[in-house]
């Protein structure tokens, strides 16, 4: 049975409607996200490459873990769920740093509908890049941590061939860095 994510409005105000992911991405509703920067104290960004069978942005780059906010949760809950589940990771809400709320508002690609969100980004701030990584291969084709000044070239639009490239987001890989930046000591 598929998930069911609250709707909002454009001002993200509960409505009292639900729908599922799909019918949401498909309609254009508005709906709630979270993502988490993981980063490091060394100065160090988790970067993960999307499975080839993801709907949004499939085999691309990423600098976060995140998703849909799923009824009765809150964007708290989500992050640390999807932290849980796609990177193997167990964090608690005393991590989690508050950056801001990023309105998302644009076309997929290939005419796939219309991603339309209010995303929670936060950022948890690890000891060092010495953790295990264990990528949930439905969702992340792989994970490493990455120089934070590699991840910034890389995501304002210089693509590593063996690697691979971020989607053309470049302002919001701009505002996300900068706000994780200052979690780091590099």
């Amino acid at each position: 049975m598929p998930k069911h994510i609250e709707i909002v409005d454009e001002f993200n105000r509960p409505t009292g409607r639900q729908a599922t992911i799909n019918q949401s991405l498909d309609k254009g509703l508005w709906h709630r996200g979270a993502v988490v920067v993981v980063c490091t104290k060394t100065g160090f960004i988790l970067v993960q490459k999307r499975s080839s069978n993801m709907r949004m942005h499939p085999g691309q780059l990423d600098i976060s873990a995140g998703g849909f906010v799923d009824i009765g949760e809150d964007p708290e809950d989500t992050a640390i769920r999807e932290v849980h589940e796609e990177l193997g990771l167990t964090i608690h809400k005393s991590q989690l740093n508050f950056l801001y709320i990023h309105r998302k508002n644009h076309v997929l690609p290939r005419r796939q509908g219309f991603s339309r969100a209010f995303v929670y980004c936060y950022v948890i701030c690890l000891p060092d890049e010495h953790v295990s990584i264990v990528p949930q291969a439905e969702e992340v084709a792989w994970a490493r941590f990455l120089p934070y000044r590699t991840v910034r070239r890389m995501a304002l639009g210089s693509a590593i061939r063996h690697i691979g490239r971020f989607e053309p987001r470049r302002a919001y890989y701009r505002r996300l860095l900068l706000a994780a930046k200052p979690f780091m000591k590099h």
